[in-house]
């Protein structure tokens, strides 16, 4: 029977729990989740998401959220 990988166990510190989840990844994967549309890394148990976030605007992507105005209006 294997054990639960020490990145998915939540009693776990979360500096040792990062270290042992980056140390399992690609050089491919570790990219790969840099971009806003991260794919999933299936063997690893990490879901594909999207983080984007229009800082400038609020979160307008999301459907119900804050917009704030565009900086140039204030001129």
């Amino acid at each position: 029977m294997s054990e639960k990988a020490l990145y998915l166990d939540p009693s776990k510190p979360l500096q040792e729990r990062v270290e042992d989840l980056v140390s399992q990844m690609t050089l491919e994967e570790k990219v790969s989740q840099l971009l806003n549309d991260a794919i999933s890394i299936e063997r690893l148990n990490i879901p594909k998401y999207n983080w984007w976030s229009e800082g400038l605007h609020g979160v307008g992507f999301s459907g119900v959220a804050t917009v704030f105005p565009q900086a140039i209006g204030f001129i």
